[in-house]
């Protein structure tokens, strides 16, 4: 449950510029059409349906779109889309309790709901016998919700909803958004409020009023329901029709006319904020969702500034060196459009400096246009994009969403071919032209700058005492139809489920000894390929904290012939993502390569792997910026516990006691020589004990003699990594540490332990044992802490996966003025869990089975899933069976497993982390007599009071 915005194209944009910016070899071949067909009715009541087939696994997603966002709210009534987004998920009148609830029971997967400015959409991938309950759910809280709103339910998700906006004010520039609202849009305007509306709105908010804004936008006539995955148009129309056609239509509300507001002048403004550096925010106004403006201005911006080669990153990273990181952008809204250039200064520099150089390097776009290159390698860039996203059928950005988008704001459910065509036909001189109407002379941008400084909250506008808010009459066009559901008998559970289906792996050893394992997807034309090493951070030495993650973070930094901006040519013209990663006891090196471009991708791999160039400019740019990323890590609430907490568990000297970002320390990455990271990559890197697996649309005919000729004869010396993770001594009593953050609205707090390592015989009994607890949304902590005394947007617990000993944490966000109630109730909570005074009952035992097996039809739907689990597999020396041999395992397990297992949580010796201001959190803390506190700074060193 969420706040966003719109995006014309948005999964192709996400997967496009995951990897940076790149330059066109002849032998890249053209991405292939990638189409979503579709077909679609519309029933009496207005209720819109668009059905996707998609046999590929055993799933539907369910995708319901209503027309209304916070730009429909009234002055005095902001946030109130948002807060019923959050409404609808606590049930309805023939189905009460949490919505959740009976989608947990049959293994639903990617379920959730998000509201923008200009729609509420919720969304959940089901078994494909799962779909009755599905739709039944889902036409209950459209037309039968309201006698299931009570004083309570409003008051406890109205608390949750605060919480959310506390976390999110709570990030460093974590006020932008709602500041660049205001100024952007005048007072009146439908954008010139936030989205999660103000807290004196909120506080406002009456039963009467929220029940008459369901009469008013949540009818069948204002929605669209998309179906994709395993279904046709004829099983859509029977069962859509059973059980939405008796729900009456609602008022047809007219929709706000576009209003771009775009600035005649420019304007500036500064605000101060707890953050490391200061970063510009230049926003300008520009055309709506649908238009063929904003997709030429996404290409506009992508060629500016969105990746690796653009032209700011050219002049601002890697020439003036003025900036660690600058970023360009579009997005699509219904009635305005932001396009939005970002740039991180860096600490010394002018920010006047930053400023003027990004104007001179838009202008210069502005004048000339883009180069023929520039435009081609970004056209392919955004159609690889396309094809990636078209893998998935539902979630955030599937194929249900981008029908979803198009059938809501364009009435065409198709749109997205409209934006394809104007990507493929757009020319230099109309991206030229483009940009000027927009962008040039005469079109006014703001800049608003956050230094750092005090934070400062931002002034609420003037409470606004709304008009009585009345529903206007039912649009008499539509008409009911008829049911035979019999809401009464309760919600159609099905009584079998899909089978897990893996892909079979195929198995090979190149003649470097590297083990080859492939998993055929034909889905769509794509190979994706990992190279697993058994050495991570884990391996970092003391004085050389971060060296995996930095090493692996370079290796696309230019290769062989190639420097850092020819690489990053090279692998956008190709349509391939490349990167390197480090985790805590492996790092991976990946390539998703589109598949008529696979050979010369897997040669751009082969040399990022095997002759990564290490320029000494190179390594001083990435130094600087991964400097001002520690700064930032230190920065937030999250990234401090990263950093601090394993130290805190594990004790100084064990290697897990490193900061889980993998980052380091400023005094370790700042003595990194290139001889230090040449070393490191001739000595980690060891071809000869790495798996390399491969999933996708290919063979092992066909890839292993690729793999053989690029990586058959690469051998490294050097050693495999740690032999070995110490265990780790119990704590014997509780130990509180806490950390300041001047200001905070809400305290992070976290209690840790350890379990045994991944590999242990009992692991998935742990596992079993934190879902109860914390692992999922219906878990005891959330429920306790958001869904009872709305103190948190969510709490959870969970265990990151080790060779070692594990990690196992229990946290959550809470307004500052609970905290220490709630460590009392966290407290409370895993002490009852583990001591057995409140064991894991039966019935909750098999809730989380159904959790954890059921969702596996719908988990691997996606190359990339797939590949996770394999190369996990690998990791932890399982079979390949390994999933299957897991689920039934959770089948078989009993209650008494599941507290035994329990035990190992939150013994006698938790440790508890709590960051928030000091002035607030420590009191309360101090007098729960949990253990003895010290108070620690950012870097986890003890401070001494003054």
């Amino acid at each position: 449950m969420s706040v966003l915005r719109p995006a014309a194209l948005a999964f192709a944009l996400a997967t496009a510029l995951t990897a940076g910016a790149y330059t066109a070899p002849a032998q890249a071949a053209t991405p292939p059409a990638v189409d979503i067909p579709y077909e679609s009715f519309t029933l009496s009541n207005g209720l819109r349906v668009v059905v996707h087939t998609d046999r590929k696994a055993p799933i539907v997603a369910v995708n319901v779109w209503y027309h209304v966002g916070s730009k429909d709210e009234p002055a005095g009534r902001t946030g109130f889309a948002h807060l019923f987004e959050h409404l609808m998920f606590n049930g309805s009148e023939n189905a009460p309790g949490e919505f959740f609830t009976p989608f947990k029971e049959v293994g639903t997967t990617n379920q959730n709901g998000t509201t923008n400015s200009d729609r509420t959409n919720y969304f959940e991938n089901v078994p494909t016998t799962a779909l009755d309950m599905a739709l039944w759910m889902e036409s209950d809280r459209m037309g039968h919700l309201l006698g299931a709103i009570d004083q309570k339910t409003l008051d406890e998700q109205r608390g949750v909803v605060q919480n959310e906006k506390r976390q999110g004010e709570n990030q460093p520039y974590g006020q932008v958004w709602d500041q660049l609202g205001k100024i952007m849009y005048p007072a009146g305007h439908p954008y010139h409020h936030s989205t999660i509306g103000s807290m004196n709105d909120l506080n406002a908010a009456s039963l009467d009023d929220v029940k008459t804004w369901f009469k008013t936008w949540y009818g069948p006539n204002n929605a669209v329901l998309v179906l994709a995955g395993d279904i046709d148009l004829a099983t859509a129309r029977e069962k859509v029709a059973k059980y939405f056609g008796d729900i009456p239509a609602t008022p047809t509300m007219a929709q706000p006319k576009v209003d771009v507001a775009a600035h005649t002048t420019n304007s500036r403004s500064e605000m101060t904020d707890t953050v490391p550096q200061s970063r510009i925010y230049r926003v300008w106004n520009v055309a709506q969702y649908g238009a063929p403006d904003l997709d030429r201005l996404q290409l506009l911006a992508q060629i500016l500034g969105g990746g690796k080669s653009s032209r700011l990153d050219k002049r601002l990273v890697h020439q003036d060196k003025l900036v660690d990181n600058v970023s360009a952008g579009a997005y699509g809204s219904q009635l305005s459009s932001t396009f939005m250039i970002t740039a991180a200064v860096k600490q010394g520099v002018d920010v006047a400096k930053v400023e003027a150089a990004i104007d001179e390097e838009l202008r210069k776009l502005l004048k000339d246009g883009p180069s023929a290159d520039e435009l081609e390698r970004t056209r392919t860039a955004f159609q690889a994009g396309w094809i990636r996203g078209v893998e998935r059928i539902g979630g955030f950005g599937g194929k249900a969403d981008a029908l979803a988008e198009c059938a809501v704001y364009m009435d065409n459910p198709g749109c997205f071919r409209d934006s394809l065509k104007t990507l493929a036909e757009a020319t230099p001189d109309v991206l030229r032209s483009t940009g000027n109407t927009w962008l040039g002379a005469g079109k006014g941008s703001h800049t608003l700058v956050v230094n750092p400084g005090k934070r400062v909250a931002l002034a609420e506008d003037p409470t606004v005492k709304p008009a009585p808010f009345k529903a206007p009459k039912v649009d008499v066009r539509y008409k009911v139809g008829t049911s035979t559901v019999n809401r009464k008998a309760g919600v159609p559970m099905p009584k079998s489920f899909p089978q897990l289906i893996f892909p079979a792996q195929q198995h090979a050893t190149l003649r470097n000894g590297t083990k080859v394992i492939l998993a055929e997807r034909h889905d769509i034309p794509v190979v994706q390929m990992s190279y697993e090493f058994p050495h991570g951070t884990a391996a970092d030495t003391a004085g050389k904290l971060g060296m995996a993650s930095f090493g692996m973070g370079l290796l696309d930094e230019g290769a062989g012939d190639l420097g850092a901006l020819a690489f990053a040519d090279r692998a956008q013209s190709l349509g391939a993502n490349l990167g390197a990663r480090a985790g805590l006891d492996s790092s991976s090196a990946y390539l998703s390569a589109l598949k008529q471009n696979l050979e010369p991708s897997l040669a751009l791999y082969a040399d990022m792997l095997r002759k990564p160039r290490f320029e000494q400019a190179d390594i001083d740019r990435v130094r600087g910026q991964w400097i001002a990323g520690i700064k930032q890590e230190k920065a937030q609430p999250n990234g401090i516990v990263q950093r601090v907490l394993p130290g805190l568990v594990f004790g100084a000297g064990h290697p897990y006691a490193a900061p889980r970002t993998g980052s380091g320390t400023e005094a370790t990455i700042a003595g990194l020589s290139r001889a230090d990271v040449q070393q490191w990559h001739d000595t980690a890197l060891r071809p000869q004990d790495a798996t390399l697996v491969v999933v996708g649309d290919t063979d092992l005919k066909t890839i292993l003699p690729l793999l053989e000729n690029y990586f058959g004869d690469w051998k490294a010396a050097g050693s495999a990594g740690v032999s070995g993770i110490p265990a780790v001594a119990a704590q014997p009593k509780p130990r509180v540490f806490l950390i300041d953050q001047p200001g905070a609205v809400q305290a992070n707090i976290v209690a840790a332990e350890t379990l045994p390592s991944s590999t242990d015989p009992k692991a998935v009994e742990y596992d079993m044992a934190n879902m109860v607890i914390g692992g999922d949304f219906t878990a005891r902590l959330n429920m306790n802490l958001r869904e009872d005394k709305h103190w948190s947007y969510g709490a959870r617990s969970g265990a990151q996966g080790a060779l070692g000993p594990r990690l196992w944490t229990a946290s959550a966000p809470v307004q500052i003025d609970k905290t220490g109630e709630a460590v009392a109730e966290m407290q409370r909570e895993i002490g009852d869990y583990a001591s057995g005074k409140r064991p894991a009952s039966a019935e909750e035992v098999a809730g989380m089975k159904k959790v954890m097996t059921l969702t596996l039809p719908g988990a691997y739907e996606t190359a990339a899933a797939v590949m996770s689990t394999i190369a996990s597999n690998a990791l932890y020396g399982r079979p390949d069976d390994y999933v299957f041999k897991r689920s039934a395992e959770i089948d078989a397990m009993t209650p008494a497993q599941v507290n035994a297992a329990a035990k190992a949580l939150g013994g006698n010796g938790l440790t508890w982390l709590v960051v928030g201001d000091l002035s607030k959190t420590e009191a309360p803390v101090r007098a729960l007599n949990l253990g003895e506190v010290t108070v620690l700074d950012a870097d986890g060193k003890p401070v001494t009071k003054k």
